[in-house]
C-alpha cells in the first residue's frame, strides 16, 4: 500500500492492471464514467458505499480493505468544495445581520429527511440570496459532494437554465443527449446541495427540477424566488423583513443596537461614516427610518450608505417625502440591486400587463385591505390578487378575526403609485377606492346595529386608514358626496371608539356646500358633525352644535323623518342637560319617545340612555335604575354589545348610590369585561372610576386610587374633560380622607379649572366644597367659610344632587371652621358670600335655546362666584 499516495491513484492502477476501461468499471460499480474520472483524479471524494464497491469490484485482498478505506477517508481530506466544479459558492461582501434565527431555521429545514427542495420566498430586497448563501455555507460539511451555486437571473427560459446548471457542474452534454438526461445521469449518486438563485422568472423550470430530484436521491435543491415552484417536493420558507425595535424603545440606543433592522443600519452606516455615533436623538431617527422603509435589508443598505453625507434626521425627512427607490448602492452589487427601483422592477417585469396594472392600482390603499375591496380597486378577479401575493409584491397577513388581509410594503406602495401615475389610471383607481369604502361603510352601518356589532368594529379598525383616505379623496373630486356618506355611516363607530373628531371632517360641507347634499344626507351630516362638536367641550362648540341640531329637527319634520327628528330631539336634550334646566330636557326626551314609539330600537336605546343620564343628574336614583335596566335588557335582546357596555357603568353607579354594593360591583365588573374585550375606551374609563368609587366606600383606598388613576389617564388620552374633571375631584376626596391636604388641594384646583372651562356645574360645586375642607384643615378658617358659602350658592341655585363624598367633605369643613371661628362668625361669613353669589346667579335665565351658555352669562357668573370665594 505504500506506493499508493491516494485512493484515486490506487483505483487507476488496479483498473489498468485488470485491463478495465473507465466506462466498464463505472458500469460495474453503478456510477457514471464522469464520476469515475473525478475519483481517479482526486477532484471528487467517494461516499463510503462507493469506496466499498470499488474495493470489492477491483478484487483488493481482504487484508487490505481497512487500509484502503482509511486511505479513502482518513489520510487525505477532501479538496475544497469550490474547487470541484465551476459553480462554487460565492462569499458575502458584508456580514449577515439580524438573520440568526432565520438561518438556523432554514438549515434545520434543509437537513430534514423530507426536505428535497426548499424555496426561500419573499418580497424584493428582503435578503433571500444572502440568507440562502449563508445556509449553504453552513451546511457545506454535511454534503459529501459540496455545494453548487447557480445564478439564474440572466437566463431567459428553462432550457437555458438547465444548461447553466450543467455548466456549473462542469458536465459536458453530448449532442444526442438532452441536458435534463445528462444532469440526471451525472448527479445520480452525488450527495450535493444545489443552490439556484433567482428562479421567479422561470416557472417552467419546476417540472425538470422535480424530475431531477426523482432521479438523484441524494440531491437537494435550495432556491430563492419571489414565487413558489408549486411542485410536491417543495417546502416553502417565507422570509419577512427585519424586525424593528418596539416604538417605545425608539430613543433607547441599547434597544436600537439589538433590534435586527436598526442593527443592520448601524453596521452599514459606520462602514461609510466612521464618525457615526448613536445617541437618543440619532436612535429615534434610525428607528423611524427603518420603520419607514419596512425593515427591508436592501432598502436599509441603500439608505445607510448615505450617512456619509447626511444626518439621520435629515435622511428621515427626505425618506418621508419620497421612499428611497432611487438611492444608489455599491457598484459591486448586481445591477438589479443597485437601486430599490431596479430590484422591484425586476419582479414587476415578470408580471403580465393586466397584473402590472392591478398591482399599480393597489397602491392607492392606505393600509391593508380585504380581498373584496382589493379586487374592486384593482379592477380584476380575486385570482390576480392571489397571484401578486404569490409573487410577494403584496403581503398576506391574518387579521385578529382570522380573515386574510393584504398589504403593500411602503416601498412597494410608492413604486406602485409611481407606475399608476404613469399609466393614466390614477383618478379611476382613487375613485374606485372611495366607492369601495363607501359601500363597506354603509354595510357596516347596518351591521353595527345588529348582533355582530363587535365583529364589525374590528373590521372597521382594520380599514380605518382606508376609510380616512377615501373621505379625503372624496372631498377633492365629488364635492364630498362620498365623504358625507362614509362619515355619517360610521357615526356609531366614531362614538364607540371615542374617535368623534373624525365626524367633524365634513363640517365644511355644511357651511360651504350644503346645497350639494340631498336633504336626507344633510340630515345625517348635521347629526354626525353636531355630535362631534358636542364632544369638543367648549362654549362655542356647544353653541354651534345646538344650532345644527335645531336645523336637523326642522329638516326632519319637513321630511317626515321620524328617526331623524327623534335623534335631533335626543341631542338637543343632551345639549340642554345642565342643572336648572331639567324640565325642558325631560320635555324634549318625552317628545322623542312619543315620536319613536316602538320603532327604531337603536334610537330607543339612545333615548333610554339620555333619560337615565338626566335622572342621574337630577338625583332620581330609582328612575336611573329603571331606564338603564330597560337599555340593558333591550341591548341583550338585540344582541348589541356596545349599548350594553354603555348602560352597565351607569347602572352600577346607581346601584352603588342605593347601597347595593355587591350588585354594583358585579355590574361594574361586567362592564369592564365588555369594554376591555371590545375596545370601548370611554365606557371602560367610566367603569374604572365607578369601580374605584366602590373600592373607596369599601375601605380599599389603594385599589380606589389605582382605578381612578387608570380612568383619569384614559379620559385625558381621549380628550374628555367631563370624565377628567369628575375623576380629579374623586382623587381630591380620596387624598382628603387620607389627610393629605396638599395633594387634595392640587386635585380640587385641577377639577375646578377643568370644570369651569366646560361649565360642568356639578363638579364646580363639589370642587368648591373640597377646597373648603382643605382650607379648614390647614387653618384658613375664614377662607373655608367663604368657599363653603360659594359651594352652597352653586348647590342651591342649581339644585345639585347630594353626593356622599362631597357631603362628607363639606361636613368636615363646617365642623372645623364653625368650632374654631365660633358659630356666629362662621355663619355670618358663609351666609354673606352665599347671598351675594346667589343674587348674581339668580339673574341667569335658563331657557330652551341654551341662551345662558351662548351669551357666556353663566360662565361669567360662575367665575364671579369662584373669585368671591378666593382669599
Amino acid at each position: 500500500m505504500a506506493e499508493h499516495t491516494s485512493f484515486g491513484r490506487w483505483i487507476k492502477l488496479r483498473r489498468t492492471t485488470l485491463d478495465l476501461t473507465q466506462p466498464t468499471l463505472a458500469d460495474r460499480v453503478g456510477c457514471s464514467p464522469s464520476l469515475l474520472r473525478k475519483l481517479e483524479s482526486g477532484t471528487r471524494h467517494p461516499t463510503r458505499q462507493m469506496a466499498e464497491r470499488l474495493i470489492r469490484t477491483l478484487d483488493a485482498p481482504p487484508d487490505q480493505h481497512a487500509a484502503l478505506l482509511a486511505l479513502a477517508f482518513d489520510e487525505l481530506p477532501p479538496p475544497p468544495a469550490q474547487d470541484r466544479y465551476p459553480g462554487h459558492l460565492p462569499s458575502l461582501p458584508a456580514p449577515l445581520i439580524g438573520r440568526e434565527a432565520a438561518l438556523a431555521d432554514l438549515c434545520q429545514r434543509l437537513a430534514a429527511p423530507d426536505a428535497r427542495l426548499v424555496s426561500v420566498l419573499g418580497p424584493p430586497g428582503v435578503g433571500k440570496t444572502s440568507l440562502a448563501i449563508s445556509a449553504a455555507a453552513a451546511l457545506r460539511p454535511v454534503f459529501a459532494d459540496g455545494v453548487c451555486f447557480v445564478d439564474l437571473a440572466p437566463q431567459r427560459d428553462e432550457r437555458m437554465a438547465l444548461s447553466e446548471i450543467a455548466r456549473a457542474f462542469g458536465i459536458h452534454v453530448a449532442a444526442e443527449v438532452s441536458v435534463a438526461e445528462a444532469l440526471a445521469g451525472e448527479l445520480r449518486n452525488w450527495h450535493v446541495l444545489l443552490l439556484l438563485d433567482n428562479c421567479e422568472h422561470l416557472p417552467d423550470l419546476a417540472r425538470p427540477l422535480a424530475a431531477l430530484l426523482n432521479n438523484c436521491p441524494q440531491l437537494r435543491i435550495l432556491t430563492t424566488s419571489r414565487a413558489p415552484l408549486r411542485v410536491r417536493a417543495e417546502r416553502r420558507f417565507l422570509l419577512a423583513p427585519l424586525e424593528l425595535p418596539a416604538p417605545t424603545g425608539y430613543g433607547d440606543p441599547a434597544v436600537v443596537r439589538s433590534a435586527p433592522a436598526t442593527a443592520m443600519f448601524l453596521e452599514r452606516a459606520t462602514a461609510v461614516a466612521a464618525s457615526f455615533t448613536l445617541d437618543a436623538e440619532t436612535a429615534r431617527a434610525v428607528s423611524a427610518i427603518c420603520a419607514q422603509i419596512d425593515g427591508l435589508p436592501l432598502a436599509i443598505e441603500l439608505a445607510a450608505a448615505r450617512c456619509d453625507t447626511i444626518t439621520p434626521a435629515a435622511l428621515l425627512a427626505q425618506i418621508r417625502q419620497q421612499p428611497p427607490l432611487l438611492f444608489e448602492g455599491p457598484l459591486d452589487m448586481p445591477e438589479r440591486h443597485q437601486t430599490l427601483d431596479k430590484a422591484i422592477s425586476w419582479s414587476y417585469a415578470m408580471l403580465a400587463p393586466r397584473e402590472q396594472l392591478a398591482f399599480a392600482r393597489l397602491g392607492v390603499f392606505a393600509r391593508s385591505f380585504a380581498l373584496a375591496e382589493g379586487a374592486l380597486v384593482a379592477g380584476e378577479q380575486a385570482e390576480v390578487i392571489q397571484t401578486l401575493a404569490d409573487h410577494h409584491l403584496i403581503q398576506r397577513e391574518a387579521a385578529p378575526n382570522g380573515a386574510m388581509r393584504y398589504r403593500l410594503l411602503e416601498t412597494l406602495r410608492q413604486f406602485a403609485l409611481d407606475r399608476l401615475a404613469a399609466s393614466g389610471h390614477e383618478d379611476t383607481a382613487r375613485r374606485q377606492h372611495a366607492l369601495a369604502y363607501t359601500a363597506l361603510a354603509e354595510r357596516a352601518e347596518h351591521e353595527l346595529r345588529g348582533p355582530h356589532d363587535s365583529l364589525w368594529l374590528s373590521q372597521i379598525d382594520a380599514d380605518l386608514e382606508n376609510f380616512r383616505a377615501a373621505i379625503e379623496r372624496s372631498i377633492s373630486f365629488d364635492n364630498g358626496q362620498l365623504a358625507a356618506r362614509i362619515t355619517t355611516a360610521l357615526h356609531t363607530y366614531w362614538v364607540t371608539r371615542s374617535l368623534w373628531r373624525n365626524g367633524y371632517r365634513i363640517a365644511p360641507l355644511l357651511e360651504a356646500g350644503a346645497s350639494a347634499l340631498s336633504p336626507e344626507l344633510m340630515l345625517r351630516a348635521l347629526y354626525t358633525v353636531g355630535f362631534s362638536l358636542s364632544q369638543h367641550s367648549s362654549i362655542d362648540n356647544a353653541r354651534r352644535a345646538t344650532a345644527l341640531f335645531q336645523t336637523m329637527r326642522r329638516i326632519g319634520k319637513e321630511l317626515g323623518d321620524v328617526n331623524g327628528t327623534g335623534r335631533a330631539l335626543t341631542m338637543l336634550a343632551m345639549m340642554s342637560r345642565y342643572p336648572g334646566n331639567y324640565a325642558h330636557v325631560r320635555a324634549l326626551l318625552d317628545e322623542g319617545m312619543a315620536l319613536v314609539g316602538d320603532g327604531d330600537p337603536g334610537l330607543q336605546l339612545t333615548l333610554y340612555h339620555q333619560m337615565g343620564m338626566l335622572l342621574q343628574e337630577a338625583g332620581d336614583v330609582n328612575g336611573v335604575v329603571e331606564y338603564f335596566e330597560q337599555a340593558a335588557q333591550l341591548s341583550r335582546e338585540l344582541g348589541r354589545i356596545v349599548p350594553l357596555a354603555r348602560a352597565l357603568p351607569s347602572l352600577a353607579e346607581a346601584r352603588l348610590i342605593q347601597g347595593h354594593m355587591e350588585l354594583a360591583l358585579d355590574l361594574c365588573n361586567q362592564a369592564l369585561a365588555l369594554t376591555t374585550e371590545h375596545n370601548i375606551p370611554d365606557s371602560a374609563a367610566e367603569a374604572r372610576y365607578i369601580r374605584g368609587m366602590i373600592a373607596a366606600r369599601s375601605g380599599q383606598p389603594d385599589e380606589a386610587r389605582a382605578c381612578y388613576e387608570a380612568s383619569l389617564a384614559e379620559f385625558r388620552k381621549l380628550g374628555m374633560p367631563f370624565g377628567t374633571a369628575r375623576v380629579e375631584c374623586l382623587l381630591g376626596q380620596l387624598d382628603l380622607l387620607a389627610g393629605d391636604s396638599i395633594a387634595a388641594e392640587g386635585w380640587f384646583r385641577a377639577a375646578l379649572q377643568t370644570s369651569y372651562e366646560i361649565m360642568l356645574i356639578e363638579v364646580i360645586g363639589y370642587s368648591l366644597g373640597g377646597l373648603a375642607a382643605v382650607a379648614a384643615a390647614s387653618g384658613q378658617l375664614e377662607r373655608a367659610a367663604r368657599l363653603l358659602g360659594a359651594a352652597d350658592a352653586v348647590r342651591q341655585r342649581f339644585a345639585l344632587r347630594a353626593d356622599p363624598d362631597d357631603t362628607a367633605a363639606r361636613y368636615q369643613a363646617i365642623q372645623v371652621a364653625s368650632v374654631q371661628l365660633g358659630p356666629a362668625q362662621f355663619e355670618r361669613i358663609r351666609r354673606g358670600v352665599a347671598d351675594t353669589i346667589c343674587a348674581r346667579l339668580i339673574r341667569v335665565s335658563f331657557d330652551t335655546t341654551y341662551e345662558a351658555l351662548q351669551t357666556l352669562a353663566l360662565p361669567t357668573v360662575i367665575g364671579e362666584a369662584i373669585r368671591e370665594a378666593s382669599p
